[in-house]
């Protein structure tokens, strides 16, 4: 995991600087904060993770048509533990979680037998009650080795 403030992928930044605005003096915004109109040209780099408390879980509760292309499969409604336990996300979705604040990882996709695609993600906790994280706005840029968005 790499810090946030290195983020070397420029929608990844855009979608950072979004964050820290509506954030302003709290240490997280709530989703209603998010304004998609606001950000309408990354949408389709964007996915939203509701969290579930008591058991802990993820699921994806929007997931952007570039992610969808990438992967080759629409995890809308799914659960991120039934089909991402080899990629990784499930611990960084933890330490977000757990820490309240962004991160930043790239890799490869070898979960999905597509390791000559790589991604670079970012991840903002946002909280309705300004404590708990009870969703993740989730950045995700995808490219082939050797060549960066």
């Amino acid at each position: 995991m790499s810090n946030i403030n290195n983020v070397p992928i420029a929608t990844l930044k855009e979608l950072h600087q979004y964050w820290l605005s509506k954030k302003g003096d709290r240490q997280m915004p709530a989703r209603s904060d998010i304004q998609p109109r606001e950000i309408a040209h990354l949408l389709a780099d964007i996915v939203l993770v509701d969290v579930e408390h008591d058991p802990m879980r993820f699921r994806a509760r929007l997931v952007g048509t570039n992610t969808v292309n990438a992967m080759g499969v629409d995890l809308t409604g799914q659960y991120v533990d039934q089909y991402v336990e080899k990629s990784g996300a499930l611990p960084n979705f933890l330490w977000l979680v757990e820490e309240k604040r962004p991160y930043y990882v790239e890799g490869d996709i070898s979960w999905l037998n597509k390791r000559y695609k790589k991604f670079c993600v970012a991840g903002f906790p946002l909280s309705d009650d300004g404590e708990r994280v009870n969703m993740i706005l989730y950045g995700a840029c995808f490219y082939y080795d050797g060549r960066k968005p």
